[in-house]
């Protein structure tokens, strides 16, 4: 009777073990799998130094542009830049996250962030899925080179930053100069 008890105190033991290591590798798996916490501002916090939006306004769009429809709504896109009609012009706009293109932007560049290589141009960061480019959330951390020019300076608890397409970047001194490091959103 003791050995069947010392046995099955052994199979339990290795059993619960077992089942440790496996919710260990799974948590680690998770994580590994898991997206960037983003730290959301809310717009009541942001002053725009110019009060009025920078938009960009074109009568005509290149003639090789694209049509990409995305959940119902028409843009145009040529060249890394996305537009949408209205009264007779176009305007330039930041492509709503989802939208997907078949070939990345000229003049793109690539990022290697939290282990995922990421490309940016324009304000819009893409993730390769498949054998798309996805427009994905810009990931916190981020640095790049420059801002579209109708980004918005705007100050946040009194300090200046920049927003494009509702994320957040502030102006960062790094070892290649200065930089944009996304910081967020607005909610």
């Amino acid at each position: 009777m003791n050995m069947k008890k010392i046995g099955l105190s052994v199979v339990l033991a290795i059993v619960t073990i077992g089942i440790s290591l496996t919710d260990a590798s799974a948590q680690r798996e998770a994580r590994r799998r898991t997206t960037v916490v983003v730290k959301k501002t809310p717009r009541t916090k942001v002053v725009y130094v110019n009060p009025k939006p920078s938009v960009k306004v074109v009568r005509t769009i290149p003639q090789q542009h694209r049509v990409i429809k995305h959940r119902g709504v028409t843009y145009f896109y040529n060249e890394g830049y996305y537009y949408r009609r209205t009264n007779n012009r176009y305007i330039v706009i930041p492509p709503p996250r989802g939208v997907r293109l078949s070939v990345l932007p000229p003049r793109y560049l690539g990022l290697q962030l939290g282990g995922f290589p990421y490309f940016y141009f324009g304000g819009v960061f893409y993730l390769q899925k498949n054998k798309s480019y996805e427009v994905v959330q810009p990931p916190i951390g981020a640095l790049v080179p420059d801002l579209p020019e109708d980004a918005d300076k705007v100050t946040i608890d009194g300090k200046v930053h920049y927003e494009y397409g509702n994320t957040i970047y502030r102006l960062v001194e790094t070892d290649n100069g200065l930089q944009y490091e996304v910081v967020g959103e607005l909610e």
